[in-house]
């Protein structure tokens, strides 16, 4: 396609074609798909700025096993069997993002401590020359 394409009337027809094959489909879907992403990312900052979300997804799942365990009155159903498995599932990976959180809070605690002793140490130094 050259520069000028879109102004000569095959290329014109062209492009009305696969817009009305799928494009403009395409083209929603990615508009869409930009919205979600913005979306998600301010929501993003709002879980950041609430604390962990780990240990919120943790209690909630917690209350669900409670509720879980509070509805059965004798044998477990299948429809029981099927959340306790969907449960089972939602705790392992909440469990991998609490690893996650727990990491990355004892990688801020090294850094601060590091951060603690180069100070403690340039402070050793100048006690050390000044006097």
């Amino acid at each position: 396609m050259g520069p000028g394409c879109f102004f000569h009337a095959a290329c014109q027809t062209n492009a009305v074609r696969v817009w009305k094959q799928g494009g403009y489909r395409v083209w929603l879907e990615r508009q869409e798909n930009r919205e979600n992403a913005h979306r998600l990312a301010d929501d993003a900052g709002e879980l950041a700025d609430a604390g962990p979300v780990a240990e919120h997804f943790a209690r909630v799942l917690s209350v669900r096993y409670f509720a879980c365990f509070a509805r059965w009155t004798s044998a477990p159903t299948g429809a029981n069997r099927r959340e306790l498995a969907t449960l089972h599932t939602l705790c392992e990976d909440v469990t991998q993002l609490r690893r996650g959180e727990h990491s990355a809070a004892r990688l801020q605690l090294e850094r601060e401590e590091q951060a603690w002793r180069s100070r403690s140490g340039v402070a050793e130094v100048l006690r050390i020359f000044l006097t």
